[in-house]
């Protein structure tokens, strides 16, 4: 049967020849053919790109070709849409890539002599020992002292894995001046010596602010953004074609989009990336819209602004409404009450800027959607399309109320495969962990949902390796491979706002696509992350 859409595309394409010598007519400038996905529904033979804009699919692609027209027949192999990675911190993974890397160290000791050892032969003109990767399960008493001892003539900072806490030396926390008489912020913690209370060198969330903001400050573009090149090439050799990016993490503004539309206008721009930069208070909107006013492009664009609610669930520091069975008396961290909240969408709605929130507990969910929902009922609707991130844990009548808002969820699979090899089982419960990181009750709700994969929190770029990981959550909320392709496709087209134009393969959508050596939808799903990218496409054009 022919769709009301198919006839359509058809009567377009006849209009357009009516009356014209083959001669005359705007030919394509790329026609593919083979086995073309124009999602994980529909498939057609052949789509036609002019301008990098598919204009003609199936026959009526075949009828534009010209003398002048490019030709990619992919034979046995399979074109699906582009993947968009929902959540990266590319800048900030890419600067701590190139740095010491602390992944898999087996104890403070161990940090510390890696530490030490690397500070040896540290270039004299790097501003900072920095660090990345450290994961609280190898190291459940993170201190600085010892390292205080040893590095005296310069600043360290070492950031877990999460990016939700770090291990400093004494010279940092004197640049930060932060002293026994410091009180916690409201939002994190200073760990102290029981004896003394003088600081250890260990913060947590908001606690590492003053630091971060003397760290980053001694970092201009070029130096911060050296190692970002050749990240984005292996991004892209992923089959990733575009990411949303997080220009910043707990503490650290790295609102800096000028790095990539810079990239862009030399040319050196393998995928689309849509920024996102930070938000720690309502006073910072000024700030945000004058970046996104000098910042335009085509393959760099302003997603909105980023919002940590509330903290780790690696680290316990996820916002809960009932205490952690790990850690009796603690129900995680917050970043913003439920007032501040409220006024910070009321302020981005005016402002026409959407949201991308950090929410990791039932606590924070809940009051995200409060606000969103106070908003809603004074204004009437919400007008911008907020995105809610992480949601490791979401009561199930949250999934009806994120619904009647028309949030998108973006949510990172590995996440799971983390915390099951992890404590965070421990620290809920058998019974609350059984029902966390349930992905499918969203896509079984309706809500459109993206995939992602935090990264650098889980250092590997290979998509089909997540969307892999999101089938092997657990019988109850596991995702197909359908609703995994599509968190990566129309999941993320529609977080982005971008639902008209990228995410699927059709007449009017940009050509952006991934050739694969298999199809993911026919093969055994544990033979998924051994199919290869054989080839990518953004806007029509080829990328090397």
């Amino acid at each position: 049967m022919t769709s009301v859409g198919g006839r359509m595309r058809s009567l377009w394409l006849v209009f357009l020849l009516a009356g014209c010598k083959k001669d005359d007519v705007e030919t394509a400038d790329l026609l593919v053919l083979g086995n073309i996905h124009m999602d994980v529904e529909t498939e057609t033979d052949a789509i036609a790109v002019r301008n990098g804009q598919i204009v003609a699919i199936g026959a009526d692609a075949q009828a534009l070709k010209g003398t002048g027209t490019a030709e990619v027949d992919v034979g046995d192999q399979h074109v699906f849409p582009g993947f968009h990675d929902a959540h990266t911190h590319l800048l900030a993974g890419s600067f701590a890539f190139a740095r010491l890397l602390l992944l898999g160290t087996p104890s403070m000791e161990a940090m510390t002599t890696a530490t030490v050892d690397y500070a040896s032969d540290l270039d004299p003109e790097e501003p900072w020992v920095v660090g990345y990767g450290w994961l609280a399960e190898n190291i459940p008493e993170p201190d600085g002292r010892a390292i205080s001892e040893v590095i005296t003539d310069r600043p360290v900072l070492l950031v877990s894995n999460s990016g939700h806490e770090a291990v400093v030396n004494q010279f940092a926390l004197d640049l930060a001046g932060i002293t026994a008489e410091t009180p916690d912020p409201p939002d994190g913690m200073i760990g102290r010596d029981p004896d003394t209370g003088e600081p250890t060198g260990y913060l947590v969330e908001g606690a590492m602010t003053a630091i971060a903001t003397q760290a980053m400050d001694e970092y201009d573009d070029a130096r911060l953004s050296s190692a970002l090149p050749g990240k984005l090439v292996d991004f892209s050799r992923s089959g990733l074609t575009g990411v949303s990016e997080i220009l910043a993490a707990p503490g650290f503004d790295l609102g800096r989009p000028q790095i990539y539309t810079a990239l862009e206008e030399s040319g050196d721009l393998p995928i689309r990336v849509t920024w996102y930069a930070p938000l720690f208070s309502i006073d910072d909107f000024d700030e945000i819209e004058a970046l996104r006013d000098n910042n335009p492009g085509e393959l760099v664009r302003f997603g909105g602004a980023k919002i940590w609610v509330d903290g780790s669930m690696g680290s316990a520091e996820a916002w809960m409404e009932e205490e952690y069975q790990g850690n009796p008396g603690s129900f995680g961290t917050h970043y913003l009450d439920g007032d501040a909240l409220t006024a910070i969408v009321f302020e981005a709605e005016t402002r026409g800027i959407p949201l991308k929130l950090h929410v990791n507990g039932d606590a924070a969910v809940d009051a995200a959607l409060d606000a969103f929902e106070a908003v809603a009922a004074a204004n009437g609707s919400l007008t911008q399309h907020h995105i809610l991130d992480h949601l490791c844990l979401a009561d199930p009548d949250d999934i009806v109320r994120i619904s009647t808002l028309g949030l998108s969820v973006s949510v990172q699979p590995t996440h799971y495969a983390a915390a099951n090899l992890g404590e965070t089982a421990e620290y809920l419960g058998e019974e609350v962990f059984s029902h966390a990181y349930d992905y499918s009750s969203f896509v079984e709700g309706g809500i459109p949902t993206a995939l992602g994969t935090d990264w650098p929190v889980w250092p590997t770029t290979h998509t089909l390796l997540v969307a892999w990981s999101s089938t092997k959550t657990g019988a109850e909320r596991e995702l197909t491979m359908e609703d995994a392709l599509r968190g990566y496709t129309e999941g993320s087209a529609a977080a982005i706002n971008r639902s008209e134009d990228l995410g699927r393969l059709d007449v009017g959508y940009l050509a952006d696509f991934v050739v694969l050596s298999q199809n993911p939808l026919e093969v055994d799903v544990d033979a998924v992350p051994d199919i290869t990218v054989e080839r990518r496409f953004v806007n029509g054009r080829e990328i090397h």
